[in-house]
C-alpha cells in the first residue's frame, strides 16, 4: 500500500495523510442509477483536501486499479 505523507497548510500537521472519498455518492439521472467517487488525499486531523503538488508518495493511487473509474 502506498503511504502518502505531507505538511498540511491549515493545520500544521505534518505526517501520513488519508485517502478519503469526495464523490457525491449515489445518484440518478434520468433513470439511470449509478455512484460517484472521487478519491483524494485528505488530512487526518482537519479534513480537508491536500493539494497534490506538495504530497511525497511512491504510487500516485494506493490500489492496483484507479479508484475514480
Amino acid at each position: 500500500m502506498t503511504v502518502a505523507e505531507a505538511h498540511c497548510p491549515e493545520c500544521d500537521y505534518q505526517g501520513v495523510l488519508n485517502l478519503e472519498d469526495f464523490g457525491i455518492g449515489s445518484y440518478e439521472y434520468w433513470g439511470a442509477k449509478g455512484t460517484h467517487r472521487d478519491f483524494r488525499w485528505a488530512c487526518p486531523v482537519c479534513g480537508i483536501e491536500i493539494p497534490t503538488d506538495i504530497i511525497s508518495c511512491e504510487e500516485e493511487y494506493p490500489y492496483d486499479d484507479d479508484p475514480r473509474v
